[in-house]
């Protein structure tokens, strides 16, 4: 999975068309990185770096740096402020399909650290530069990662601390062959 994958772009009218306000989705993706936060509470560093290997699952830590990367290249798309130092680690999360070895990975603590230092700033920045479509976009990112850290679990014979997010606007897709993706639906008016 690269960056964004075609379909979770919002065209100019789904943006305009989306019933969420700009209030709602900042509420859903602080909700979206609790549910994250619940699945990372409490892991050891062996599961934190455990890779799955009979599947394409990946590793926790690829899941977080995967998803960090890319809320801060959506915050910098709605031009929000990121320190280039933060580009540390763009060669390693830029594709959450490649496979890293642990060697180069950062330390738990660090990623950690990392992921909400961008989290943070992204928030942040986005009080000025209300952007929803790149909200919207990084609500979806969150809670497919989300899935996808609940199946490494489920790998590791844990049983992941919030099985399913714990809002009322997420919906479950179903997708022949592939992994179920929660996601927020885009309503018409």
């Amino acid at each position: 999975m690269s960056l964004l994958n075609k379909e979770e772009y919002l065209s100019d009218q789904d943006s305009v068309n989306m019933m969420y306000e700009f209030s709602e989705l900042m509420e859903e993706l602080i909700e979206a990185r609790s549910y994250l936060e619940g699945h990372l509470e409490g892991l050891e560093k062996e599961d934190f770096f455990f890779k799955c290997e009979e599947s394409s699952l990946g590793s926790i830590a690829q899941c977080v740096g995967h998803l960090a990367y890319v809320q801060k290249e959506l915050g910098k798309k709605a031009e929000a402020d990121f320190s280039f130092r933060l580009d540390i680690y763009d060669e390693l999360f830029s594709n959450i399909d490649i496979e890293v070895k642990g060697s180069e990975l950062p330390s738990q603590a660090e990623l950690l650290r990392f992921s909400k230092e961008i989290h943070e700033i992204f928030l942040e920045e986005s009080r000025y530069k209300k952007k929803p479509e790149s909200v919207f976009v990084l609500i979806n990112q969150y809670y497919n990662h989300c899935l996808r850290i609940g199946k490494i679990l489920e790998a590791m014979g844990k049983v992941p601390q919030a099985p399913r997010p714990d809002s009322i606007r997420v919906r479950l897709r179903l997708q022949e062959g592939s992994l179920p993706l929660y996601h927020l639906p885009v309503y018409a008016n």
